[in-house]
């Protein structure tokens, strides 16, 4: 997606074996969002996203990140 967003800035990334988990505000014309997508190694060691990941609208990142709590609390108490 090199050149896709008009914006984009790294918010934080996770290691998953060979690929990372890359967490990113990001911009395209008016809209704001928070991209959670995989990431590979091409052959020059530059990080390349997939297609697999969700772009969320900003406004729903509350709602997402409740979720999510939820979803950790549960595997904790499990």
């Amino acid at each position: 997606m090199p050149g896709f967003w008009d914006s984009e800035r790294i918010l934080g990334d996770l290691q998953k074996g060979s690929e990372r988990i890359r967490i990113r505000e990001v911009k395209r014309r008016d809209m704001r969002l928070v991209d959670i997508r995989l990431f590979w190694q091409d052959k020059d060691d530059r990080w390349q996203p997939s297609k697999r990941g969700i772009s969320v609208p900003l406004e729903l990142v509350g709602s997402l990140a409740e979720a999510l709590t939820r979803i950790a609390r549960d595997a904790a108490s499990s």
